[in-house]
C-alpha cells in the first residue's frame, strides 16, 4: 500500500496549487473579465468552426467530476513553483519564487532521469481511486515538450530519460479504458516570436533564443 499512496501523493499535489492559466471565452470581452491578460476570445463564428470539445464532451467532463491531473515537468526538478520563472528579463505578473535565468532553465532537462516512472502503475492509482480520467502535461508556458515532437529539440526525449512519456500515459489510459486528456500551454517561453498581451517592463519580443 505505501508503495501506490506515495506517488499518488506527489501526482496530486499539483491539483491543490493555484496556477495561472489561459482561457478561452465565447462571445465580447467585458469589463468583468477584461482585467485578465490570459484570456482569448472568440466570436461565436470562430467559436463554431474551431476543434473544441463538444458540448457532449463537456457535460461528461462536468459529470465525471473526479479524475487525475499530472502537472508534471521540469520544474519538477527545481524544488519550485513554476509559475512565470523563465520572464528573466521582465517584471513577472505574479512574484511566485523569483526569476529563473534563462541560460539556467534550459539546462534543467539535463536532470530529467525519472528512473521509476511506469505509466501502467499511474493509471491503476487513478482506477483503483475511482478516478474517470486522466489529464497532463503535454507542454506548459516554458515551452518544454513532454512528448517526442518534431518540430522542437527542447523535448523529453532529448533527456536521460530519453522516453515519449506522453505516449506512455496515453498508451496505458487506452489500454485501461481510462479517458485521457492533455494540457497544452499555447504560450511558449522558448520561442522566439512569444510576449504577454500586456507585457510589464518589456515591449520585445523574447525567449532563451532572444532575449530583451
Amino acid at each position: 500500500m505505501t508503495k501506490q499512496l506515495t506517488p499518488l501523493i506527489f501526482l496530486l499535489i499539483g491539483s491543490f496549487h493555484s496556477i495561472n492559466a489561459q482561457w478561452s471565452i465565447r462571445g465580447n470581452k467585458t469589463d468583468k473579465n477584461a482585467r485578465w491578460n490570459h484570456i482569448q476570445f472568440f466570436s461565436e463564428e470562430e467559436w463554431d468552426a474551431s476543434n473544441f470539445s463538444s458540448e457532449k464532451d463537456m457535460q461528461w467532463f462536468n459529470d465525471a467530476r473526479y479524475g487525475m491531473f499530472i502537472h508534471f515537468g521540469l520544474s519538477t526538478y527545481i524544488k519550485k513553483d513554476l509559475s512565470w520563472g523563465m520572464c528573466y528579463t521582465r517584471k513577472a505578473p505574479d512574484k511566485g519564487h523569483g526569476p529563473i535565468a534563462d541560460s539556467v532553465w534550459v539546462t534543467y532537462p539535463e536532470h530529467f532521469k525519472f528512473e521509476n516512472f511506469d505509466a501502467k502503475q499511474w493509471v491503476k492509482i487513478a482506477k483503483d481511486a475511482g478516478m474517470k480520467y486522466i489529464v497532463t502535461i503535454a507542454k506548459h508556458h516554458d515551452g518544454f515538450h513532454m512528448w517526442d515532437t518534431k518540430y522542437s529539440d527542447f523535448k523529453v526525449t532529448n533527456t536521460p530519460f530519453g522516453r515519449d512519456y506522453l505516449k506512455e500515459i496515453a498508451d496505458a489510459c487506452h489500454e485501461a479504458d481510462m479517458k485521457f486528456g492533455v494540457y497544452y500551454s499555447q504560450r511558449d517561453w522558448y520561442h522566439p516570436d512569444y510576449a504577454p498581451i500586456h507585457n510589464l517592463g518589456c515591449p520585445s519580443k523574447r525567449s532563451p533564443l532572444l532575449p530583451c
